[in-house]
């Protein structure tokens, strides 16, 4: 049975995932918006200094057919030969099969390399970070913190 340190650490390491979901369900979705056929800066590696951080849903509210969630996309294309950079927001439909890496397709002069979604605030930038990695440091001190105090 878990003693009383032990269980102040799990309910400290719950609470903190609790807040992470619900301030992350109130606020809409910020993604890079840059298309490196205009801007060089937003080619890999990505020099995100040089762009503001879009706010998909306040986009969304001014059109009512993007009545859905958002996410952030980046798609890789070759024109020519050349790779090509392009950082959006999309949105899926949570009843649609349609997703928002289909419309990105190949035509005669352009060929998709790669397209990705993802739903947290600028995770468009071309980095990985594995999922719940921000929740490492406040489990650590959390576990710390029982064991020591």
């Amino acid at each position: 049975m878990a003693d009383g340190k032990e269980w102040k650490c799990q309910v400290i390491i719950l609470e903190h995932n609790f807040k992470r979901i619900k301030s992350n369900s109130r606020r809409g979705t910020k993604c890079w918006e840059c298309n490196s056929e205009r801007d060089y800066n937003c080619r890999d590696p990505f020099n995100f200094t040089h762009f503001p951080l879009v706010d998909c849903d306040r986009k969304s509210a001014h059109n009512t057919y993007l009545q859905s969630y958002s996410v952030c996309r980046k798609i890789v294309h070759r024109v020519n030969g050349e790779a090509h950079v392009e950082r959006s927001c999309a949105w899926e439909q949570a009843y649609d099969n349609n997703r928002p890496c289909s419309s990105a397709r190949s035509t005669s002069y352009s060929t998709v390399e790669h397209c990705s979604t993802c739903n947290t605030d600028a995770c468009n930038d071309g980095l990985v970070i594995k999922p719940g990695f921000s929740s490492l440091p406040m489990t650590l001190m959390a576990y710390l913190g029982a064991k020591y105090i």
